[in-house]
């Protein structure tokens, strides 16, 4: 929402409605409107060509599987205006090679609208191999000191060394 408030022309894309209805409501609150879209990254098919396609917090990496990385990349290519840029966010979590299958809290805050107090641990495993990190997240809700809501969620996620997504952006991915 910033880039929007400074007065830049800016559009957003997830897959995940839930998302977007939450980037909406908090656009609301500092009384801006952006145009929002859901689409997965590798189905993105837009009606507009960009100067700029950011994907920031190392998002890409959701992507676990490889061939919907390089469709994502060959999407991504044919949204940019001639000579526009591609930013893309991407990390290895070399930390958590050392702290594998071991829950770890990981953010915690109080919900302003009742007071619970939410925690969120995770536990890891990778595959360094296959480039592969396997994710759990236990989502805890304390109310008055008891536990009133609990929930555990998976995901994957691929990194990528410097090297190699270089490699991913030269080849047939950005060529065709």
């Amino acid at each position: 929402m910033p880039f929007l408030s400074d007065g830049l022309a800016v559009e957003g894309l997830d897959a995940s409605a839930e998302m977007l209805a939450i980037c909406r409501s908090k656009a609301a609150q500092v009384g801006v409107t952006p145009t929002l879209y859901q689409q997965p990254m590798q189905d993105v098919d837009l009606p507009t060509r960009y100067r700029t396609v950011f994907i920031p917090t190392c998002s890409f990496q959701i992507l676990a599987e490889r061939d919907e990385a390089f469709e994502a990349l060959r999407r991504f290519h044919r949204h940019l205006e001639p000579g526009g840029e591609l930013l893309i966010t991407l990390a290895v979590s070399w930390r958590d090679f050392g702290v594998e299958r071991q829950w770890r809290l990981r953010r915690s805050g109080v919900r302003p609208s009742d007071g619970a107090t939410i925690l969120i641990h995770e536990a890891t495993k990778s595959d360094r191999v296959e480039q592969v990190q396997h994710i759990w997240m236990r989502h805890e809700v304390f109310k008055d000191g008891f536990l009133a809501q609990t929930q555990l969620r998976t995901h994957r996620l691929r990194w990528y060394h410097r090297h190699e997504f270089a490699m991913m952006l030269t080849s047939w991915a950005f060529a065709k």
